[in-house]
């Protein structure tokens, strides 16, 4: 995928999960995603998990409700187990941003996304920077 097409890919991401009630582990991921821009609804996976499914649930409201955990066996672990209690209390929590996310950015945890986004930001920034040279200063 080239320069252009994931930049695209990850202004749809970025839009998609701010429309969405996110799902995390801990504060430390909720601090990374609005380093990054991600304004949204978060809830942490913190405490009893009837307790977490009822609070992102009543908080939701009519939001869809996508499961962010980290991409280690702790957090796919917590994303199967989330994924099947928000099933029981009939409520579909989507685990393709957390797809899509990982597709984009090569981390294993959700606080490794703001080095990971910002580096590829930068990268982006440069190559636009060239081509626009280039198109200035043909050889």
């Amino acid at each position: 995928m080239n320069l252009q097409d994931k930049e695209l890919r990850v202004k749809k991401l970025w839009r998609r999960l701010n429309e969405r009630l996110l799902v995390v582990e801990g504060k430390n991921d909720v601090a990374a995603l609005r380093e990054v821009g991600v304004y949204s609804t978060i809830v942490t996976a913190v405490g009893k998990p009837e307790r977490i499914i009822r609070k992102a649930i009543a908080e939701a409201g009519k939001l869809k409700i996508s499961l962010l955990f980290d991409y280690d066996r702790e957090g796919r672990r917590k994303t199967l187990f989330f994924h099947e209690m928000f099933f029981h209390e009939d409520c579909n929590a989507d685990m393709q941003l957390h797809k899509e996310l990982r597709n984009l950015f090569p981390i294993i945890t959700i606080e490794e996304l703001p080095n990971a986004y910002f580096d590829l930001m930068e990268t982006i920034a440069l190559h636009k920077k060239v081509r626009k040279e280039n198109r200035l200063f043909p050889n």
